[in-house]
Protein backbone atom coordinates (compact mmCIF):
# COMPACT_ATOMS: atom_id res chain seq x y z
CA UNK A 1 0.00 0.00 0.00
CA UNK A 2 2.74 1.93 1.22
CA UNK A 3 4.02 2.14 -3.01
CA UNK A 4 0.80 2.80 -4.64
CA UNK A 5 1.04 5.96 -2.10
CA UNK A 6 4.50 6.74 -3.10
CA UNK A 7 3.81 6.89 -7.16
CA UNK A 8 0.39 8.62 -6.33
CA UNK A 9 2.70 11.60 -4.74
CA UNK A 10 5.23 11.34 -7.10
CA UNK A 11 2.19 11.96 -10.28
CA UNK A 12 0.83 14.17 -7.77
CA UNK A 13 4.48 16.15 -7.91
CA UNK A 14 4.18 15.97 -11.55
CA UNK A 15 0.83 17.15 -12.10
CA UNK A 16 1.82 20.41 -9.52
CA UNK A 17 5.16 20.69 -11.32
CA UNK A 18 3.16 21.05 -14.69
CA UNK A 19 0.14 23.23 -13.37
CA UNK A 20 2.31 25.77 -12.24
CA UNK A 21 4.72 25.69 -16.10
CA UNK A 22 0.74 25.82 -17.22
CA UNK A 23 -0.41 29.00 -15.00
CA UNK A 24 3.16 30.53 -15.72
CA UNK A 25 2.76 30.44 -19.49
CA UNK A 26 -1.14 31.04 -19.71
CA UNK A 27 -0.07 34.01 -17.49
CA UNK A 28 2.77 34.98 -19.99
CA UNK A 29 0.11 34.71 -22.72
CA UNK A 30 -2.48 36.51 -21.57
CA UNK A 31 -0.11 39.43 -20.94
CA UNK A 32 0.67 39.47 -24.53
CA UNK A 33 -2.18 39.03 -26.10
CA UNK A 34 -2.96 42.05 -24.12
CA UNK A 35 0.21 44.10 -25.03
CA UNK A 36 -0.44 42.81 -28.96
CA UNK A 37 -3.38 44.86 -30.27
CA UNK A 38 -2.17 47.95 -28.64
CA UNK A 39 1.54 47.37 -29.98
CA UNK A 40 -0.11 47.03 -33.54
CA UNK A 41 -2.85 50.01 -32.97
CA UNK A 42 0.43 52.26 -32.50
CA UNK A 43 2.02 51.35 -35.69
CA UNK A 44 -0.73 51.31 -37.99
CA UNK A 45 -1.53 53.81 -40.12
CA UNK A 46 -3.96 53.79 -42.59
CA UNK A 47 -2.82 53.75 -45.86
CA UNK A 48 -5.87 53.12 -48.94
CA UNK A 49 -5.02 49.94 -51.04
CA UNK A 50 -5.19 52.14 -53.67
CA UNK A 51 -2.77 54.40 -52.93
CA UNK A 52 -1.29 55.40 -56.19
CA UNK A 53 -4.73 57.71 -56.52
CA UNK A 54 -4.21 59.50 -53.21
CA UNK A 55 -1.35 62.12 -52.58
CA UNK A 56 -0.03 61.71 -48.98
CA UNK A 57 2.46 64.29 -47.66
CA UNK A 58 4.78 64.05 -44.09
CA UNK A 59 2.05 66.06 -42.32
CA UNK A 60 -0.40 63.45 -42.53
CA UNK A 61 1.54 61.58 -39.88
CA UNK A 62 0.67 64.10 -37.38
CA UNK A 63 -3.06 63.60 -38.17
CA UNK A 64 -5.95 61.27 -36.18
CA UNK A 65 -6.87 58.55 -37.99
CA UNK A 66 -10.45 60.12 -38.53
CA UNK A 67 -8.91 63.07 -40.16
CA UNK A 68 -7.23 60.97 -42.37
CA UNK A 69 -10.54 59.02 -43.07
CA UNK A 70 -11.90 62.56 -43.95
CA UNK A 71 -8.89 63.51 -45.88
CA UNK A 72 -9.63 60.34 -48.14
CA UNK A 73 -13.24 60.64 -48.50
CA UNK A 74 -12.60 64.43 -49.34
CA UNK A 75 -10.09 63.18 -52.02
CA UNK A 76 -11.67 60.34 -53.31
CA UNK A 77 -15.12 62.52 -54.05
CA UNK A 78 -13.03 65.13 -55.65
CA UNK A 79 -11.42 62.17 -57.71
CA UNK A 80 -14.74 61.13 -58.76
CA UNK A 81 -16.32 65.01 -59.34
CA UNK A 82 -19.02 64.51 -56.69
CA UNK A 83 -19.57 67.90 -55.58
CA UNK A 84 -20.80 67.08 -52.10
CA UNK A 85 -18.46 65.16 -49.71
CA UNK A 86 -19.58 66.37 -46.91
CA UNK A 87 -22.96 64.43 -47.42
CA UNK A 88 -19.92 61.01 -47.76
CA UNK A 89 -18.50 62.40 -44.18
CA UNK A 90 -21.98 62.28 -42.68
CA UNK A 91 -22.89 59.07 -43.48
CA UNK A 92 -19.81 57.59 -42.88
CA UNK A 93 -19.73 59.20 -39.32
CA UNK A 94 -23.25 57.86 -39.26
CA UNK A 95 -22.38 54.44 -39.92
CA UNK A 96 -19.35 53.79 -38.83
CA UNK A 97 -18.06 56.82 -36.58
CA UNK A 98 -15.04 57.07 -39.62
CA UNK A 99 -14.05 53.50 -38.34
CA UNK A 100 -13.68 51.46 -41.86
CA UNK A 101 -12.84 47.76 -39.86
CA UNK A 102 -16.12 47.92 -38.42
CA UNK A 103 -18.93 45.39 -38.41
CA UNK A 104 -22.83 46.44 -37.56
CA UNK A 105 -23.09 45.85 -34.20
CA UNK A 106 -27.07 44.50 -34.99
CA UNK A 107 -26.17 42.87 -38.80
CA UNK A 108 -22.83 41.02 -38.48
CA UNK A 109 -23.48 41.72 -42.93
CA UNK A 110 -23.01 45.79 -42.48
CA UNK A 111 -19.20 45.93 -43.11
CA UNK A 112 -16.72 49.06 -43.26
CA UNK A 113 -16.83 53.02 -43.09
CA UNK A 114 -20.47 53.06 -44.32
CA UNK A 115 -21.56 49.51 -43.26
CA UNK A 116 -22.81 48.34 -46.30
CA UNK A 117 -24.61 45.60 -46.36
CA UNK A 118 -23.44 41.91 -48.08
CA UNK A 119 -26.62 40.75 -48.46
CA UNK A 120 -28.34 43.47 -50.42
CA UNK A 121 -25.25 44.48 -51.79
CA UNK A 122 -24.01 41.30 -52.83
CA UNK A 123 -21.61 42.72 -55.58
CA UNK A 124 -19.62 43.99 -52.95
CA UNK A 125 -16.37 42.15 -51.68
CA UNK A 126 -15.47 42.55 -47.83
CA UNK A 127 -12.23 43.36 -49.03
CA UNK A 128 -13.60 46.51 -50.45
CA UNK A 129 -16.57 47.73 -47.76
CA UNK A 130 -13.68 47.33 -45.78
CA UNK A 131 -11.41 49.31 -47.73
CA UNK A 132 -11.80 53.01 -47.38
CA UNK A 133 -10.52 53.63 -50.77
CA UNK A 134 -12.91 51.06 -52.54
CA UNK A 135 -16.10 52.06 -50.66
CA UNK A 136 -15.99 55.35 -50.94
CA UNK A 137 -16.14 54.85 -55.42
CA UNK A 138 -19.04 52.68 -54.67
CA UNK A 139 -20.61 54.77 -52.53
CA UNK A 140 -20.60 58.08 -54.38
CA UNK A 141 -21.79 55.78 -57.32
CA UNK A 142 -24.89 54.97 -55.07
CA UNK A 143 -25.37 58.41 -54.61
CA UNK A 144 -25.15 59.58 -58.14
CA UNK A 145 -27.89 57.35 -59.05
CA UNK A 146 -29.84 58.40 -56.25
CA UNK A 147 -29.73 55.58 -53.86
CA UNK A 148 -29.03 57.80 -50.62
CA UNK A 149 -31.92 55.43 -49.57
CA UNK A 150 -30.08 52.73 -48.72
CA UNK A 151 -28.79 54.74 -45.55
CA UNK A 152 -32.27 55.62 -44.28
CA UNK A 153 -31.40 54.02 -40.89
CA UNK A 154 -29.17 56.91 -40.43
CA UNK A 155 -30.31 59.35 -42.32
CA UNK A 156 -31.50 61.55 -38.51
CA UNK A 157 -27.71 61.56 -38.10
CA UNK A 158 -26.12 63.34 -41.21
CA UNK A 159 -27.68 66.71 -40.11
CA UNK A 160 -28.24 69.19 -42.48
CA UNK A 161 -26.91 66.58 -45.09
CA UNK A 162 -30.16 64.59 -44.99
CA UNK A 163 -31.96 65.17 -48.18
CA UNK A 164 -35.01 64.04 -49.72
CA UNK A 165 -34.17 61.68 -53.05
Amino acid sequence: MKTFYLKLAQKLDKIKFIAEKSVFLMLILALVWQCFPRVTSLAQTIEPRDSATIQTDNSQDQLSRQERIIMILNEIARQENYDNPELVIAIAKAESRLNPDIRGESDNRDRGLFQINSYFNADVTDECAFDPVCSTKWVIGELKAGHAWKWNASRYKWGKYAYND
